[in-house]
């Protein structure tokens, strides 16, 4: 994970959800420890670091690279950044007002939107170039910064509150554009391997897909470029590249604190007995969720989490302590599967207003497939009424507990 999120401007969801990989306190200090004789990585180092490349792991900072661009290629970025510090400075009142789409009246939402119709012309820009880098400086470890996951759940309301205006005007191909938009920007942000880059993502797309249940009380109409977009997701193929590469940051973080140096290849590395055994269940514990990351949560196994937190010991002088009792990927991968959950309950609804567009009615339940449900493994339920249907998946809440999501109609 990484350090001061103060920049990022999480939801509570999120941050529930992502926790932190690190704590705020400091491991207790074990005289053992600090006296223990330096020596050269141990053979469970060695097989653990090779079992870590071979789930595709990198070991050095300076490997971490966003995806090259096609030459010749314009970045995104390059237009989204000048916005950021822009966007930052946005009034408190213009903030409490698109932070309620739906409750704030459609004339104050619309003086807020002429007041930024020029930043909103120049991200739709951005988002119309099929090419993002953020160029996150990677090599910066746990202290890089990300003021653009703020900047970006900003534009995204923005967005929603003109889909609002949009299709309270009757505009709804326009009010469509919007919302294909916010969806475009979560994609943008989602390009970035970062596991809170992925969560906030999951959130832009939840503001679209709020924006779509609002459109389908207002319009019969089947939008093709939201369903195709919300077909396009990956969420647990992102998940693991996000582990993958915080894995490596953490790597690098705990040989630096642990008196090594990053630029130093970890088979040269001199480290005391503690410092080995705690490498070693850092790598085997980040490395057993990524193995796990592709799977949908009913067929994850428990023994990643099951793993006791190591001993202080094994985290010498650790400035912020690491709390890594597995909880906190516990959350991310609950998160992600509600995540997943919403984005299946979005395609199947429009899958059903589009069945019922051509055929004159919902599709029977009876021979109509519901994606599974991430968390269960059986299919969401799915009970056409006389006029209308209703959708229900699993999620998790605020403090890890289980709800559901309806969508009723």
């Amino acid at each position: 994970m990484i350090r001061r999120h103060s920049r990022v401007f999480l939801t509570i969801v999120l941050f529930c959800a992502c926790g932190a990989l690190f704590s705020c306190g400091k491991g207790e200090e074990e005289p053992e420890s600090a006296a223990a004789a330096p020596v050269g990585p141990p053979a469970a180092v060695m097989a653990e670091i090779a079992a870590w490349q071979a789930v595709g792991g990198k070991i050095a900072l300076r490997d971490l690279a966003a995806k090259p661009a096609t030459p010749g290629t314009r970045n995104a970025a390059d237009l989204h950044k000048p916005l950021i510090d822009l966007m930052q400075s946005m009034s408190m009142s213009d903030r409490e007002l698109i932070g309620d789409p739906w409750g704030s009246s459609a004339s104050s939402l619309e003086y807020v939107l002429e007041t930024y119709e020029k930043e909103l012309a120049t991200l739709k820009e951005a988002l119309a170039l099929p090419y993002c880098n953020w160029q996150t400086p990677f090599e910066e470890g746990q202290e890089v910064l990300v003021p653009h996951l703020s900047y970006a759940r900003t534009m995204a309301r923005l967005l929603v509150c003109e889909a609002r205006v949009r299709s309270e005007a009757g505009d709804f191909d326009a009010a469509a554009d919007s919302i294909f938009n916010t969806l475009r920007l979560s994609e943008q942000v989602a390009d970035e391997p970062l596991s809170i880059s992925v969560l906030v993502a999951g959130a832009l797309d939840a503001f679209a897909i709020e924006a779509i249940e609002r459109f389908l009380e207002k319009s019969e109409r089947i939008p093709a470029s939201l369903l195709e977009s919300l077909k396009s997701r990956r969420p647990r193929t992102r998940l693991r590249e996000a582990l993958l590469c915080e894995g490596t940051m953490l790597i690098s973080t705990f040989v630096e604190l642990a008196g090594g140096s990053p630029a130093t290849p970890i088979a040269e590395q001199s480290m005391s007995e503690p410092v080995a055994q705690g490498l070693v269940w850092t790598l085997a514990t980040i490395r057993l969720f990524v193995e796990q990351s592709d799977r949908p949560l009913w067929q994850k196994t428990d023994e990643a989490e099951a793993r006791p937190k190591p001993s202080s010991a094994m985290l010498p002088e650790m400035p912020f302590g690491m709390s890594f009792d597995a909880g906190t990927f516990a959350r991310l991968s609950h998160t992600s599967a509600s995540f997943e959950n919403n984005l299946s309950l979005a395609i199947t609804a429009l899958q059903l207003r589009e069945h019922k567009a051509r055929h004159g009615e919902y599709p029977d339940p009876r021979t109509f497939k519901t994606p599974e449900d991430a968390f269960t493994g059986r299919p969401i339920e799915y009970v056409r009424g006389a006029s209308g249907f209703t959708l229900v998946a699993e999620r998790a809440g605020l403090t890890g507990q289980r709800d559901q999501y309806v969508w009723e109609w």
